[in-house]
């Protein structure tokens, strides 16, 4: 994956080594310039910027859409001679949190000279496409297979979660519930040996008879439950524990689906 721009007759370049990063993965790559002229060129410090950005800002050109996550600064001034190239190589680890690509947002590379993109000077920017880390895999697989939940849509939230909108299956245990959103995050600022645990937000729409105006009517209500799930609970020699995520949800979900009629 690679961008490019050209400022004052020298070639800013970046290449990305990948076509596509999950969260928590390394994500490796090289900056550099290409001088085109014959004389010298010196350059200030450079810089590599991993951001979130919102796609009808970047397409807008909205230089206040950028939400920087971290930075590498190829210290300077550099000097480059007629017809010569400088490259420097860079390496982020994305966050097992990281923002996934969906619809409306995602992670780029800023790059150029330092600063650049906060000044709206000219600098260069190309998006990354970030999926969601493989444990969260599982969760999908149990619910569509087992559970028979079907995804509806899937989108990185505000809450920095990945979240999927689900319906329920078409049967009788599942009459009063009408959509659940279920949103996933590692647990934050977890010691060492919690690192891997999983927080699960669930939030159901339900609907229960009730008497409104002495008239029995469909009464919508929301419903929230948060659950964290241990690595012993949702996978299993390196593979999905079904077993341990049903029985996970089935603590939840008894406390949905009791009744469609409210006592």
């Amino acid at each position: 994956m690679k961008g490019i721009y050209i400022k004052n007759g020298s070639e800013f370049y970046l290449e990305a080594f990948g076509e596509q990063w999950l969260q928590g993965e390394k994500l490796k790559g090289v900056m550099g310039v290409k001088n085109h002229s014959a004389n010298a060129l010196t350059i200030p410090t450079l810089e590599v910027n991993l951001a979130l950005g919102e796609f009808k800002k970047v397409h807008a050109k909205n230089h206040q859409t950028w939400e920087e996550v971290s930075s590498i600064k190829m210290a300077g001034p550099h000097t480059i001679q007629g017809k010569e190239s400088l490259q420097f190589p860079f390496e982020f680890t994305l966050d097992k949190n990281a923002a996934i690509t969906d619809k409306g947002s995602g992670l780029f590379l800023l790059y150029g000279e330092e600063g650049a993109w906060k000044k709206e000077e000219l600098y260069g920017h190309l998006q990354l496409i970030v999926d969601q880390h493989p444990y969260l895999n599982y969760f999908i697989e149990t619910f569509e297979r087992f559970i028979r939940f079907k995804v509806k849509q899937k989108k990185f939230s505000s809450k920095g979660r990945v979240e999927y909108k689900m319906a329920p299956p078409d049967a009788k245990e599942w009459k009063n519930i009408e959509s659940m959103t279920l949103a996933f995050n590692f647990e934050k600022k977890a010691k060492e040996s919690n690192k891997d645990n999983i927080e699960l937000h669930y939030l159901f729409t339900t609907k229960s008879l009730d008497l409104a105006d002495g008239q029995l009517a469909v009464q919508k209500k929301k419903k929230e439950f948060s659950q964290t799930l241990t690595p012993s609970q949702y996978q299993l020699y390196g593979s999905a524990n079904h077993q341990g995520i049903q029985d996970a949800f089935k603590e939840i979900s008894t406390q949905v689906t009791s009744t469609l009629f409210k006592k």
